[in-house]
């Protein structure tokens, strides 16, 4: 098994991550500086999240080519217990996180 099939598919979920991060971004009506001034802090955050999820992706696909043993585990790692349970904390946080939200979004 190579590992062409699951590099086009981080590709693919990197794609969709970053078309929706861009359909996100709203620029000022107006082209005054002043305007772009209010909108600057969040341009520097899209900015700052496009460059962590470009290093992530290069870092994935450096992690592919170097990989010598290629198998099922590259796909599934529910085999190895740390995975899972690091999973686990953030699942479960998430879900912590969105319980505390709903009461104080109601």
């Amino acid at each position: 098994m190579g590992t062409s099939r699951i590099e086009a598919f981080s590709d693919g979920v990197i794609a969709i991550i970053i078309t929706i991060m861009v359909l996100e971004l709203k620029l000022p009506t107006e082209g005054s500086g002043e305007a772009l001034a209010k909108v600057a802090p969040t341009m520097l955050s899209y900015m700052l999240s496009f460059v962590v999820v470009a290093i992530m992706w290069v870092n994935h696909h450096q992690l592919m080519h170097a990989a010598k043993h290629r198998d099922g585990r590259l796909l599934w790692d529910y085999t190895e217990p740390l995975p899972v349970a690091v999973y686990g904390v953030v699942m479960t946080l998430a879900g912590l996180s969105f319980t505390l939200l709903r009461p104080a979004i109601a």
